[in-house]
């Protein structure tokens, strides 16, 4: 069997990278990695240096989406929302707002068409989108007060605004 000239890279690549690994192995460590820095250990708060706690949220969708017709904006407007409420809200509120958040969300579409008539349709969409939420918390927070003592909702979270003609 005869090899020719087109075999020698073919055998001699192999045999070049053999002997690159084998050197790098034997290379000294230092040479291969830089050396770690150094980890200055933080300073642990003592109880007078303690931060304050930080607010937990529950973050929960909304399945049902708000429906409105605003012919002076020129279309429909069909928004979803999420509601970001405090970690310690009643467990009555976030138990209705999973299961049958209906007799809560449904007066919402009111205040869609409340806020709507407040924002001069000029402005356009977009400002109606940013001042729907602050409108839909406060309405929603003045609704759950029944079930929760203080204001639970902290922020209302517009998921989708989908305009329709």
């Amino acid at each position: 069997m005869r090899l020719g000239i087109a075999a020698i890279p073919t055998l001699l690549l192999p045999v070049l990278f053999s002997l690159g690994a084998w050197y790098s192995l034997k290379m000294p460590v230092d040479v291969l990695a830089p050396p770690e820095p150094a980890i200055e250990e933080e300073a642990v708060p003592t109880e007078d240096e303690a931060a304050p706690p930080v607010d937990t949220r529950v973050y929960l969708p909304v399945i049902i989406p708000l429906k409105a017709s605003l012919p002076d904006f020129g279309g429909t407007l069909m928004v979803s929302i999420g509601l970001a409420l405090r970690g310690d809200a009643s467990k009555a509120l976030i138990d209705q707002l999973k299961d049958k958040p209906e007799p809560l969300i449904s007066p919402l579409g009111n205040v869609l068409l409340d806020t709507a008539s407040t924002v001069d349709p000029a402005q356009g969409w977009n400002a109606l989108r940013k001042a729907l939420p602050q409108a839909l918390m406060d309405d929603l927070n003045t609704r759950v007060a029944d079930l929760d003592d203080s204001a639970p909702i902290l922020e209302v979270l517009i998921m989708e605004f989908r305009i329709g003609g």
